[in-house]
């Protein structure tokens, strides 16, 4: 749930009954246990679970000032990059003080020569001569950098979750801006290129090893969106090592200490995340139950899909309703029991033997949910019985609130791929480093380089390989689990083109 569809819009929308929410004193009747509430405790005072408590519990253990990399983040890129309305509190409770202007990375325009040479995220050597309005920029920033860089070499990765003035908690809670950081470590891959282009491959595998890292770090955020953020930084990073190993500027040492850092480092699994939407959605559910009306829902509905298409539609809320009645008379601990159903089927899924069974437990989750639009879209039946007004209510509120996973644990899936191909394809530099030439079978390469050749996730049968006249080709089938020949995303020219393959080729242009 804590999208951007979750953000200041869908607030505008719902103050009014939000305003309400705030002063009902009675809990709403429901169950607290684990088929219902899901959490048992932290409870609040009104006895209803405290998911926000339990997300800052669950994810902060063992964070502190020492071993948190949020804090030299934070240093380095500065206040700007939190909530507006509740970024004070994370400072607070993280013992951060930082001044509005300080010494920050400030990034270049994007329509100056270093803003388009850093949005590009070179990945082939380069040098200085060829970008020296980057090379100012970077020199001009080497302390905010270096902040960054020791952020690298922290454990955790820990922003606590505050919630705003807005109840619900969750729904009220905005995510940080993760552009910067984006940014950010998007700087130190490129000056990465800009250090293998001027012989400098120590330097170059320093910061690729920090942006992997920091990607990695990011990756035990409680957001599925903060998730995400982490595979996409370390897709870019493994992207930009094997570029670099495929133009042969790595020394044995240094092509092996990369291989060290992807075995230390995977990327995210989405499971806690997931638990996290739940907890959002159970959150929402509860927050309903106290005062339930087709007002109500019709405000949800509305806020959700203006946050999606960035507009705020104008107009009165529907006044009392006869649905009303069915919304009274509905048996809330048995929605929450249905919302739990559809997140166990969901966080299943994100544990299957392989990658087939991964294709089939996340379609499977389609239909359950157009079954839920499907009720929710029935006309009611005022004279309904409690089973069968619970049921109504359910399937229209669930219609509301639950979050569309779409493919995201797919393309954490993807990820882990990209991270046995980039391996491979760095232990293939080594033996080149050592031998002078590339291997005519990658079993060669274990247990010396790699303690076992990985297997291709995708397709359950080792990666394929192609030893060519100058180089190599490997590559994954990908997603679509069929052999493209090598062709990826990058081939696809036609409409009907839907080559997939993740792919290493040596030398890159071949």
């Amino acid at each position: 749930m804590l999208k951007p569809r979750h953000v200041a819009v869908l607030w505008v929308a719902l103050s009014a009954s939000l305003a309400a929410a705030g002063r009902a004193k009675a809990p709403p009747k429901i169950k607290i246990a684990k088929d219902t509430t899901f959490i048992t405790q932290p409870l609040k005072a009104d006895g209803t679970p405290d998911y926000l408590g339990a997300i800052n519990r669950q994810f902060g253990a063992g964070a502190t000032g020492a071993n948190n990399a949020a804090i030299p983040l934070l240093r380095a890129l500065g206040p700007g990059r939190l909530p507006a309305e509740t970024g004070k509190q994370i400072l607070k409770r993280l013992g951060l003080t930082l001044p509005a202007n300080g010494d920050y990375l400030r990034f270049p325009p994007e329509d100056t020569a270093a803003g388009k040479h850093l949005r590009s995220g070179w990945r082939r050597p380069w040098a200085s001569k060829q970008h020296p309005e980057f090379v100012k920029w970077l020199r001009a920033y080497d302390k905010p950098l270096a902040l960054i860089v020791a952020a690298s070499k922290r454990s955790r990765y820990y922003l606590p979750a505050v919630a705003g003035k807005r109840q619900p908690a969750l729904l009220g809670m905005e995510i940080p801006n993760y552009l910067p950081l984006r940014q950010a470590i998007r700087a130190l891959r490129v000056r990465a290129a800009l250090a293998a282009g001027e012989g400098r491959a120590d330097n170059a595998v320093a910061d690729l090893k920090a942006a992997y890292r920091l990607g990695a770090l990011v990756g035990q955020d409680y957001t599925l969106v903060g998730r995400l953020v982490s595979t996409g930084i370390m897709g870019e990073s493994m992207e930009a090592m094997a570029a670099l190993a495929v133009v042969e500027k790595l020394s044995a040492k240094q092509a092996l200490a990369l291989i060290d850092v992807l075995r230390a480092g995977a990327p995210p699994s989405p499971a806690p995340a997931l638990q996290t939407e739940r907890y959002a959605t159970l959150d929402m559910a509860i927050w309903f139950a106290r005062k339930p009306s087709v007002a109500r829902l019709v405000s949800l509905a509305r806020s959700i899909t203006e946050a999606q298409q960035g507009t705020i539609a104008k107009g009165p809320l529907p006044a009392g309703r006869p649905e009303d009645t069915l919304f009274r008379q509905a048996d809330y601990s048995e929605v929450l029991r249905r919302a739990n159903a559809v997140f166990d089927a969901t966080v299943a899924a994100a544990h299957p033997a392989t990658f087939a069974d991964r294709l089939k437990t996340a379609g499977a989750l389609s239909p359950v949910i157009g079954a839920i639009r499907a009720g929710a879209a029935k006309e009611p039946d005022l004279q309904a019985n409690k089973a069968t007004a619970t049921k109504w209510v359910s399937d229209n509120l669930l219609a509301a609130l639950l979050p569309n996973l779409g493919r995201a644990v797919v393309i954490m899936d993807k990820a882990q791929v990209r991270r046995s191909v980039t391996a491979v394809a760095l232990a293939l530099a080594t033996y080149r480093a050592e031998t002078g030439s590339y291997p005519a079978d990658l079993k060669v390469l274990a247990p010396k380089y790699l303690k076992r050749v990985p297997i291709d996730w995708c397709s359950g049968k080792p990666l394929i390989y192609k030893r060519t006249a100058k180089g190599f080709l490997l590559y994954s089938v990908g997603e679509n689990m069929r052999d493209d020949g090598g062709r990826d995303r990058s081939d696809n020219k036609a409409e009907d083109d839907d080559y997939d393959d993740i792919v290493v080729k040596a030398p890159p242009g071949d």
